[in-house]
Parts: structure tokens; sequence; C-alpha cells
């Protein structure tokens, strides 16, 4: 009677469980700790758990074990499956140190009937071989480099529309051909179009979000950092005895002391 009793038990433990686990399911919801969380004496129960709804993700989970308590202290530990990339930088043509006059000259003095003749029978690589001796050329004179922060962050503001873009091309066209009156003339309107634009788009982003705090203030703080901020750290600094240290341990007691002092000191 007594076994028959004990299998009874163990039914019924096993039917809740399955009605746990179902329970757990139907809201998308898994036990991360499959191990017992309490011991005592001679009994083993698994009372502690963490529910988790992201079964795609690498969870690493379990109990740390002590002899502090009974009950162990479990952990849960996801880990992203997001590769991190870092941004790719454009690369534009570096036309600081090109010659027109230069360029054409090893233009001329290439010899561009061997490079024709060699593979007449074959157009594909008579075509290859004109592209990789003109690049490499090109390459000479104007090689490409990555933009500078400033010039990706330019490429990334958004209120940089398609005919924002297309128009700064021209003038840096018009700055190569050497005409600089055309050249700031060109550059002045352009600059006074960027500004109506940023304006009026920061105008439509906060009425959008008027009631949106977290994209309010998010507008914000890209106006305030679009430079960011340079914060350069306090090496040395002078004791009111004009005596100068270098001690990092002083320069925050130094700091302490003048600030506290400028009330009593104004006062007298």
């Amino acid at each position: 009677m007594g076994n028959f009793n004990v299998n009874l038990l163990r039914a019924e433990s096993c039917k809740y469980s399955n009605n746990f686990l179902l329970s757990l399911q139907s809201y998308s919801s898994i036990p991360a700790i499959d191990k017992p969380t309490r011991l005592y004496r001679n009994s083993a129960t698994l009372i502690h758990n963490i529910l988790v709804n992201n079964v795609k993700g690498t969870v690493s989970s379990g109990n740390v074990v002590s002899e502090v308590s009974d009950h162990f202290t479990q952990f849960c530990i996801f880990h992203s499956c997001k590769n991190k990339i870092s941004p790719l930088r454009q690369k534009i043509r570096d036309y600081s140190r090109f010659s027109e006059s230069i360029f054409h000259y090893e233009l001329s003095q290439t010899e561009w009937d061997s490079i024709i003749t060699d593979n007449q029978n074959d157009i594909d690589r008579t075509f290859s071989n004109f592209f990789n001796t003109l690049n490499k050329l090109v390459n000479k004179h104007a090689p490409l480099k990555p933009t500078s922060k400033r010039q990706a962050h330019r490429f990334m503001k958004p209120w940089i529309t398609k005919g924002l873009r297309k128009s700064i091309k021209i003038k840096n066209a018009v700055f190569y051909w050497g005409d600089i009156d055309k050249y700031k003339y060109y550059r002045n309107k352009l600059l006074t179009l960027s500004r109506l634009g940023k304006k009026l788009y920061y105008s439509a982003y906060f009425s959008d979000n008027i009631t949106n705090v977290r994209k309010t203030w998010a507008g914000i703080n890209s106006l305030i950092n679009s430079h960011g901020r340079c914060s350069n750290s306090i090496t040395s600094l002078k004791y009111p005895n004009g005596e100068l240290t270098h001690n990092p341990f002083e320069i925050p007691n130094i700091l302490n002391n003048y600030f506290t002092s400028v009330g009593p000191n104004f006062c007298l």
C-alpha cells in the first residue's frame, strides 16, 4: 500500500510538471534551470527557476553552488548572435597633388598600340589590359584614400538630400577646374542651402516627435554633440603658494580646497 502511494505521488508530480511546461510553452517561455536548486539532507528539489522566451540565442545558465545556504543562486547569460561589423569608410580620390599636364604627358608616353595589338583576337583581354594600364596611371596621380571622420559624417547628415549631394560634386569639380571665384560663389550658395535644409529638417523632426520625449532628447543631443566633445585631463596644477605639482592624488585636493574656500574668501 505504501509503494502504491509513492508511485501515485510520483505520477501526480509528473502530471503537474507536464502541465507546468505546457503552460510555459503556451507563453513562448522555457525554464533555463534544469538542476535542483535546493539540497537539504537527502532531498533535492528544483524550486527556483529563470524563465526565458529567447530560444534562438545561445543561453548559458546554471546554479552557483555554495555552502552559505541550502538554496543555490541561479545565473543566466545571453550570448549575442549579432556580428559586430565596423562600418566601411568611403574612399575618394585625392587630387591635392594632381597635375593635369604631367598626367597628360604620361598618357601620351604610354604605348597604347602595343597594348591593343597584343591580343587582337581576344577583345576581353584587350580591354582588361587597357583598363588596368589606365587605372594604374590614374591611381598614381589621384590615389583613392578613405574619407576622414568629418567627411564620413557629412554623408550621414539626414538633411543632405540627393540634390545637395549632386551640388557638392559640382562644387568640387569647379574647385578642380581652378575657377576660384566661381567656386567661392557656388560654395556660399551651397552653404546657405545646407543650413536651410538643416533648419527645415529639425523643425519637422521636433514637430513630428513633440509627444515623444525620448526622440526629442535624441534630436537635442544630435544637435549639441554634432562635432563631438574633447576632454583633456589635468596633468599638473599649482598650489596657492605657486608650487607646481604633477601628483594625480594632490590635484583633486587642490581643486576641492579652492572651490570650498571661494565663499568664505569672497565674504572677507
